[in-house]
């Protein structure tokens, strides 16, 4: 962003832009990685529609404050918002589904820090080997999945039954713990055989993308639902 943007910001919001928020704005260090997307995006078009579209939803009626201004977004829509007040404010979370806030880093430096860790510095040959068994035998058995892909400080695969649509599905291991979810948001801690998982469900639905596991297999893999807040600890742990 630049001084053009900033004051496009201030006049439609009615704000005053932080000073450390323009300061790490103006030195953006996300272009092309996934923070530019939704954790921090640089668009300043974006951000004015992401903080008219709170107000006029009034979608945080408890926990938004006049003086608050969303710089972002979780995947799941969560707001990544900023104090005005402060140059630099903590980064809070103001959770979608709850309406609850919660603190993410205690201060917007500390935030981009943890970011660059997460996204710029994410060891793609390091994660890649933690995979390696798992997609060499995924491969060979005639199904595809992808290079590790870094999320929240955590990384995860994707494995399909075809190149493009058919049956999909990911797969992380954080702290040598596997674990697999669903796009409809649905996780699980895989207690044993994650190959043995993966073949076997590729193969049950080859040609579509179900919206949750069968008992079936939940039941003979060992598979344990989890909430999002207690996969979060998990892997945010340290």
């Amino acid at each position: 962003m630049n001084e053009v943007d900033f004051a496009h910001i201030e006049q439609a919001l009615g704000i005053t832009v932080p000073g450390t928020y323009r300061r790490i704005m103006v030195a953006y260090p996300f272009c092309d990685l996934r923070p530019s997307e939704a954790h921090l995006p640089d668009n300043a078009q974006y951000v004015c529609d992401l903080n008219r579209q709170i107000l006029a939803d009034n979608l945080y009626p408890r926990s938004w404050r006049p003086c608050f201004f969303a710089i972002g977004t979780t995947w799941g829509g969560d707001a990544h918002v900023i104090d005005t007040s402060l140059d630099d404010s903590p980064v809070y979370r103001i959770g979608r589904d709850n309406d609850t806030l919660s603190t993410l880093a205690p201060s917007l430096n500390s935030w981009v820090r943890k970011l660059a860790r997460w996204y710029v510095d994410f060891d793609g040959i390091a994660a890649a080997s933690e995979y390696q068994g798992v997609t060499a035998l995924i491969r060979h058995a005639g199904y595809f999945a992808t290079s590790p892909e870094p999320m929240d400080g955590w990384h995860r695969i994707v494995v399909s039954s075809r190149r493009e649509g058919g049956n999909s599905f990911w797969v992380a291991v954080i702290k040598q713990q596997w674990f697999v979810g669903h796009w409809a948001g649905m996780i699980y801690r895989l207690e044993d055989n994650v190959l043995g998982f993966c073949v076997a469900w590729l193969t049950e639905l080859d040609g579509i993308t179900h919206h949750d596991f069968s008992f079936l297999e939940q039941g003979k893999y060992g598979l344990t639902i989890l909430t999002q807040a207690e996969f979060d600890r998990v892997s945010k742990a340290g």
